[in-house]
């Protein structure tokens, strides 16, 4: 499967999102009879979701800056295909959807918005570490010259990712990206922040 990212010269991510959905429904229709099939476990589809469905969502999402309504369409979407997965629950001789506290409790792996900003942080230490000449380091060092717009800021990459190390309490996180190894343990931090929450 090949999998292809758009660049748009406004930064339209919400677009880019709403393509990858496109193609992770897509990919969604092509193994759906295997997802409501009583053949195979719901181990095995739980990773036809992982490295099929939900890759097609996330591939390129390393460069998102996501607006809250960008979270709640993932979220929503992702919903959609894990009870697909799980089917529905019976009670009091009726049948009804899985709720989303339900949801969250028998799903163990990383939500897809917890697994987008980890892989964005992954990224940000990537970019830190790099040579200074690399065309990529000098864009992410670059500050943008001369007036702004009017109208509501545009959201950016790094502030999106400055706001999520801020309510991990991560500080001085320049400095910390450029040891591997203690960016490595910021990250580990990160992703038992986001499953800690179910275990409750």
């Amino acid at each position: 499967m090949v999998f292809s990212a758009l660049i748009y010269s406004q930064n339209l991510i919400s677009d880019e999102i709403k393509s990858r959905i496109a193609a992770s429904n897509r990919c969604f229709s092509i193994v759906q009879d295997k997802y409501l099939g009583l053949v195979i476990s719901k181990a095995v589809k739980i990773k036809i979701h992982a490295t099929m469905v939900k890759t097609a969502v996330v591939f390129g999402s390393e460069t998102w800056a996501m607006a809250e309504r960008d979270v709640t369409r993932l979220g929503t979407w992702e919903r959609k295909v894990l009870r697909t997965v799980h089917g529905t629950v019976g009670d009091q001789g009726l049948w009804r959807i899985r709720i989303n506290k339900v949801l969250r409790e028998i799903y163990k792996d990383l939500d897809i918005v917890a697994d987008i900003k980890l892989k964005r942080l992954e990224w940000t230490g990537h970019v830190v570490r790099m040579d200074q000449g690399r065309t990529v380091q000098k864009i992410f060092e670059s500050k943008p010259e001369g007036r702004r717009r009017k109208g509501r800021p545009r959201l950016r990459w790094l502030k999106d990712v400055g706001k999520d190390l801020r309510e991990m309490k991560v500080k001085r996180w320049r400095y910390k990206a450029v040891d591997k190894e203690e960016w490595a343990s910021v990250i580990n931090k990160g992703c038992q922040r986001a499953v800690e929450p179910r275990s409750k």
